[in-house]
């Protein structure tokens, strides 16, 4: 579940990139939101599923506690001060995400 665009073409290259990144079989399907989308619909279907949410927006993180989800926060200069500290862990980068489900 992303909030990306509405647009195919952008999906397809996230689809791709994550593909490169993680590899073909890291994620059973994709969701696109438009830009900014509230995601609380989105991650309904998998309440209580304890799945690991990753997400860089901490009202979207929330929603995943709220859904019953595992939340993990990355880190980016634009969410540095903002009040996340219900939210842990917290990674300041992919590679230390990585790290810690390895």
């Amino acid at each position: 579940i992303t909030s990306l665009s509405k647009n195919t073409y952008s999906g397809k290259l996230r689809i791709q990139n994550t593909e490169r990144l993680f590899g073909k079989t890291a994620f059973e399907s994709y969701e696109f939101l438009d830009v900014g989308a509230d995601k609380d619909k989105a991650l309904s279907k998998y309440k209580d599923s304890g799945l690991l949410w990753i997400e860089d927006k901490p009202e979207n993180a929330v929603a995943g506690i709220n859904a019953g989800l595992d939340c993990a926060l990355i880190s980016h200069p634009w969410n540095e001060n903002l009040d996340a500290s219900q939210i842990t862990p917290r990674y300041d980068t992919w590679k230390d995400l990585y790290e810690a489900i390895i």
